[in-house]
């Protein structure tokens, strides 16, 4: 299940074309916890994707959220 939220996202779009999205969010089912991230990495494979629209042969076609390597504190789903 999903809903409206405030959570949002770095998405590539093209070359050179990073937007600042908003996202809905899935509701934290039984045995889940929703995370707080706090901070998140980005990887040179990112980077390519970013400044020169893709790695070798693979081109950036459709937009996709970048980032990695989250950090976060758990929230009470109650």
């Amino acid at each position: 299940m999903t809903k409206p939220s405030d959570g949002r996202v770095v998405c590539l779009h093209g070359r050179d074309e990073l937007k600042l999205e908003a996202r809905a969010t899935e509701v934290p089912g039984p045995g889940e916890v929703r995370v707080a991230v706090l901070t998140g990495g980005i990887c040179g494979s990112d980077l390519q994707y970013w400044l020169e629209g893709g790695i070798g042969t693979i081109r950036v076609r459709d937009p996709f959220i970048l980032g990695q390597e989250g950090t976060g504190l758990t929230r009470p789903t109650a």
